[in-house]
């Protein structure tokens, strides 16, 4: 198993951890490939922890420490929600070339011993200073900017991790604008927010400020790609220029400055973009690149017939995770009903790489016993590593399926019918065939049968076929975790305003009596429309409801409530009553428009 498998699964056991509650640990470097003049930042973070030891580093193949640990803390709240993290952080100098590996460093954390993952840097021999000489601005300092992408030969949709990074000694920066990329034929993401600090390169300290992409390339051949930043810097004036200004005192300890503007131009960059191999390439291959992994399971494993099967399935991976796409059943699958898959998606950009995962969760309903397994899913991915396709494999899932009692024959018992000219009586053979002979042999066989009470037994098998049918098609929705959550939404949401109305009268519950306020409507309209709640906003209800007014009013609401949170308003409870009786008002209105 390659670096990069394991790390899809540590992102997948890292992300399953968080979701559980525990603490966010994770190691990264400020860059994966550098030079031996260079040096590397690594940083330790540990999010939602009490008690935090310093870490103790692992082997470090080929790197000497710097400096560090320097150590910073932030906490943050996000919609009521507080987080907290530590940040431990080493400079660490490359002591020779090639690919050296940072070992797993150990850090305890609320008395629990905790390992970070190995992370591998590529590292290339210093370029000589006569050929990369900087630029120099007016002020006399140095400043460039340099691109550097993970890798100059990729594939037709494989990623790019670009790094610019502006670079600047003895100069007085006042302002550096966005850089600016002229490329053609790629798909560019910003990947969070630019980095300013200071690092040795080149032998010399430099300050610096760097900004990271992502690239996806669309278009084969060979590409120059081209990258500028305007800055502004502040350039002394000189004593001639100062003797021209009547306010200039020559003996003032101030220093007059003008601000000059310059364009910082890039060396051009060659990248060269190749087809994926025609050959190997199977027919369910549909552009995923990277390195992925897919796991699967059933659940009940032994069901009757009209029953409902959820099937699971999780793909992890590093590449391009929002293109990756896994077929799930269809409406063709014989012998099954199944509905449309729940799909949550989670992706994220570290290290130099987007990673993340697609959890699935499909309905299956079996229609008879003749149904023995789910089939298998697959998924096809293009390996960047082995540069060959891979088919991944889960399933089938045997599955169990008795017989239902609402789905056995009719028993049709016998009847007696009188007939008018006889006593004699008449046995039902079948639900469509009467036997008509008289018991005395008499040739009379005109006499009319009770025409309503015949009706109504030819009617009974449909009366019992529709019956069934509905009992089935409730428990099938029943089930159904959208039809479940849209019956149980208003409830839900009646509910938290009984608890928000208990509330509103105590000044120390005020936070979660407007929390309540808030969940109550949010939760409604994401439960009705089987959404995430994060989803729900102005915009969605005026999508989705299609009431201009209602959308405003819901929109000015929330956010007089995260006003009222996070101000100097939360304390008190003067208008709580006219607050909650807004809430009543607009959920009434969503439950009129969100029928």
């Amino acid at each position: 198993m390659n670096l990069k498998r394991i790390l899809t699964i540590v992102c997948l056991s890292a992300l399953s951890l968080a979701a559980a509650g525990g603490p966010d640990i994770s190691a990264s470097v400020s860059r994966r490939a550098v030079a031996t003049d260079e040096s590397v930042r690594y940083t330790i973070r540990v999010s939602d922890a009490k008690n935090v030891s310093v870490p103790v580093l692992g082997e470090m193949e080929g790197f000497r420490v710097m400096m560090g640990p320097s150590q910073s803390s932030n906490i943050s709240i996000i919609n009521g929600v507080k987080t907290s993290s530590q940040e431990f952080i080493y400079e660490l100098q490359p002591l020779k070339a090639g690919k050296l590996t940072i070992g797993e460093a150990q850090i305890i954390v609320d008395g629990s011993k905790y390992y970070t993952r190995k992370i591998t840097v590529d590292v290339s021999e210093a370029k000589k200073s006569s050929k990369d000489a900087p630029a120099t601005t007016q002020a006399g300092g140095e400043v460039f900017l340099e691109l550097s992408p993970s890798v100059t030969n990729a594939f037709l949709g494989e990623q790019i991790f670009l790094t610019i990074t502006l670079y600047y000694r003895d100069v007085n920066l006042a302002n550096a604008e966005q850089p600016v990329l002229q490329l053609d034929g790629f798909d560019v993401q910003n990947v969070g927010t630019y980095q300013q600090d200071r690092q040795r390169y080149r032998g010399q300290i430099y300050n610096y400020i760097r900004f990271q992409k992502l690239l996806i390339p669309w278009k084969v051949g060979k590409h120059t790609l081209q990258g500028s930043m305007m800055i502004s810097v502040n350039v002394p004036l000189s004593s001639r220029s100062r003797s021209r200004d009547p306010f200039d005192d020559p003996f003032s300890l101030f220093q007059r400055y003008r601000t000059a503007e310059k364009n910082i131009i890039a060396e051009p960059l060659a990248i060269t973009v190749s087809e994926l191999p025609s050959q190997g390439g199977p027919k369910n291959f549909k552009g995923a690149i990277g390195v992925f992994d897919l796991q699967a399971a059933i659940t009940p494993v032994k069901v009757k017939e009209g029953e409902p099967v959820t099937l699971k399935a999780t793909l992890v991976g590093i590449g391009n995770i929002d293109q990756a796409v896994l077929d799930m059943g269809t409406t063709n699958t014989p012998g099954f009903t199944t509905y449309d898959p729940v799909v949550e998606k989670k992706t994220s950009v570290a290290d130099g790489v987007l990673k993340g995962y697609k959890n699935y969760s499909q309905m299956w309903v079996p229609l008879s016993t003749d149904v023995k397994e789910i089939p298998a899913l697959t998924f096809c991915y293009f390996d960047v590593d082995k540069k060959s396709y891979q088919t991944l494999t889960a399933g089938p899932f045997p599955l169990e399926v008795e017989k239902s009692a609402q789905s056995q024959a009719v028993t049709v018992s016998e009847a007696v019918i009188p007939v008018r000219s006889s006593s004699a009586p008449i046995k039902i053979l079948s639900q469509d065939i009467f036997g008509i002979k008289l018991q005395n042999g008499g040739e009379d066989l005109s006499a009319p049968v009770d025409l309503r009470f015949a009706l109504a037994l030819l009617a009974l098998p449909l009366l019992l076929f529709l019956f069934c049918s509905f009992i089935a098609y409730r428990r099938t929705k029943t089930e159904d975790p959208g039809f479940k959550r849209k019956a149980q939404a208003a409830g839900k949401a009646e509910n938290l305003l009984r608890k928000a109305r208990r509330l509103k009268g105590d000044p120390k519950a005020r936070m979660e009596f407007l929390t309540l306020l808030n969940s109550a409507l949010t939760e409604y309209v994401a439960d009705t429309a089987n959404v995430p709640a994060a989803s729900v906003d102005s915009a969605f209800i005026r999508e989705n409801v299609g009431n201009e007014k209602l959308a405003g009013e819901f929109s000015e609401f929330t956010r007089e409530l995260e006003m009222a949170r996070f101000s100097g308003l939360s304390e008190g409870t003067g208008d709580n009553d006219s607050l909650l009786a807004k809430a009543h008002r607009i959920l009434k209105d969503l439950r009129r428009e969100m029928k």
